[in-house]
């Protein structure tokens, strides 16, 4: 009788495995920060938290800037608009 094939299956640990397209970029500060306040704003922040690359402390600290940013750019996005019409008014007026 031939004896049964042993069969084992390596298991790569965390530091060893290939890392995937959004943990290379979790793993990076410049492209963390990057996405936080150059290109996806506050939809970036599950990154931020993922990212091994910043303490608690950092984390907190950047989620704080990346919220204010986005409430500046909505309060100048509100004022524009309102400027804006505000000038189209004005032109109803003239014309």
């Amino acid at each position: 009788m031939p004896e049964p094939e042993i069969i084992t299956a390596e298991v790569a640990s965390k530091g060893e495995r290939e890392l995937s397209p959004n943990e290379k970029i979790a793993a990076s500060r410049w492209q963390v920060l990057v996405l936080l306040f150059l290109a996806a704003g506050p939809l970036a922040l599950p990154v931020l938290f993922k990212s091994p690359r910043f303490s608690r402390f950092w984390k907190v600290i950047l989620f704080l800037l990346v919220i204010l940013q986005t409430a500046l750019v909505v309060v100048l996005v509100v004022v524009f608009a309102r400027w804006l019409v505000e000038q189209m008014g004005q032109l109803r007026q003239v014309y």
